[in-house]
């Protein structure tokens, strides 16, 4: 699992409104980081999970990974990460995407626009590192055995990069 999203049973105690705002936070952080953010997708990328996706500056995908905006089969709207997604996908697969909650695969995620490739898992390590260039500054947000993890390359990334590292321990 690269992320499965929001924690739903918070909505019963608490409500979403902390969780949203952490996830819009994270994905703000993401998108305007002073280093580029690559994000390795291997296994299931369920709702806010593809608005982390869909915030990097490069997103390479296991061609079998699993992507879905299951929210909607919650009756519930993906807001959140609308605005990273739909500016990523096409717009017939941002509605297709968002209205039916299907899953779809790596590979639809890249003819989507909402990964920048896909290729098989047994590449997927050698593709991002390749894709990282050589690592100057470039911050990695990857999942490894279903755990989210960031790491940076390169000379000293600064503190968005240890604020980007706490938003995704406390999403994860």
């Amino acid at each position: 699992v690269f992320c499965s999203g929001a924690d739903l049973s918070e909505a019963s105690s608490q409500g979403m409104s902390e969780g949203a705002r952490a996830l819009v936070a994270l994905q703000r952080l993401i998108a305007t980081l002073d280093k580029p953010v690559v994000t390795k997708n291997l296994g299931a990328v369920r709702a806010g999970g593809i608005g982390i996706v869909a915030a990097a500056d490069i997103a390479i995908s296991a061609e079998e990974a699993t992507f879905a905006l299951t929210e909607v089969k919650l009756g519930l709207a993906p807001a959140v990460i609308s605005l990273t997604v739909h500016h990523r996908m096409n717009p017939r697969a941002a509605a297709l995407t968002t209205l039916s909650g299907e899953v779809f695969t790596g590979i639809e995620a890249a003819a989507y626009g909402l990964v920048t490739k896909a290729v098989p898992a047994a590449s997927l390590e050698a593709e991002v590192g390749r894709d990282r260039g050589d690592g100057s500054g470039v911050v990695g947000l990857v999942a490894t055995d279903g755990h989210e993890s960031v790491g940076a390359t390169g000379e000293d990334v600064g503190d968005d990069v240890l604020e980007l590292a706490g938003l995704v321990a406390a999403e994860g």
